[in-house]
């Protein structure tokens, strides 16, 4: 996934195996932009994309096509100055929750359930609301163990 909202879906049989020594393969070609990250795709979850300006959304893995890698990808989001560029996604289910970090340092919780599923080629939906300056530096993926739950 890239800063632009363009992703790759790659067969992992496709990445060869390398020394230690190399550089590695080609992921997939980014241009200006950059790679935020990437992720191993399960058949219960769906791709959660978080965007600088608190915009987020959730997309079904079978949306997206398996190419080769080393290209450039597919549009994943929509990228406009409304919701700014892509900082981060996470494979998610229903159960788990999301944390969004803005360079404030203020967090904010919510259930990814809450997230609306949209199609591949959308802006997505708002998730937190900013101050004038502030803006999502980072997300991480909360999934709530049923041991915890248990033992309250």
């Amino acid at each position: 996934m890239s800063r632009g909202g363009k992703c790759i879906r790659s067969d992992e049989q496709e990445i060869r195996a390398t020394g230690r020594a190399s550089r590695g393969v080609r992921g997939m070609k980014v241009g200006d932009s950059a790679l935020v990250g990437m992720d191993v795709i399960g058949d219960d979850q769906s791709m959660l994309v978080v965007t600088a300006k608190g915009f987020g959304k959730r997309s079904a893995n079978s949306e997206y096509r398996v190419q080769g890698r080393g290209g450039k990808g597919v549009i994943n989001l929509r990228i406009t100055e409304r919701n700014g560029e892509v900082i981060g996604f996470r494979q998610v289910t229903e159960d788990d929750q999301v944390i969004l970090i803005t360079n404030k340092g203020r967090l904010i919780r919510t259930s990814v359930a809450e997230v609306s599923m949209k199609g591949r080629v959308t802006q997505g939906v708002k998730l937190m609301d900013l101050l004038e300056d502030e803006r999502v530096v980072d997300m991480t993926v909360f999934i709530e163990s049923e041991e915890a739950d248990e033992e309250e």
